[in-house]
């Protein structure tokens, strides 16, 4: 199974992906993730635990950790193990490639802070007159 979260907010991203690892999870870096660290993983099965959840963490962000994964997003998608990428941003491309066989892909739109207004600098002034 595949899980892509994609979106500004690193702890509303970490939050949802917990939500799917659970407590039991392996974590790699994006140096850390290639194609045939992917294969292994996919490949391999505990005998008698079950396999722990995969999190790549900020793997889409790095180019050769990204083309890892878009690469092998069937297989990843097909596996027993269930893996989950974050990513800060992600091309319309890869975002295309992946949706085809991802179980979910969420994007999450990073919260901009509204300013209540402008201080004017005169107001106290205004407030004494």
């Amino acid at each position: 199974m595949l899980y892509i979260f994609i979106g500004g907010d690193g702890r509303a991203l970490r939050a949802s992906a917990t939500k799917v690892l659970g407590a039991q999870h392996v974590t790699f870096r994006p140096e850390e993730v290639s194609e045939e660290r992917l294969r292994e993983l996919i490949a391999s099965q505990p005998l008698f635990d079950e396999a722990p959840a995969v999190l790549l963490e900020y793997a889409l962000d790095e180019p050769p950790a990204k083309d890892a994964v878009v690469a092998l997003a069937e297989e990843l998608s097909d596996s027993p193990r269930t893996f989950v990428a974050l990513a800060s941003a992600l091309d319309a491309e890869s975002k295309k490639k992946l949706m085809k066989h991802a179980d979910e892909l969420t994007s999450q739109e990073k919260e901009k802070k509204e300013r209540a207004g402008t201080f004017n600098v005169f107001s106290l002034t205004d407030a004494l007159a």
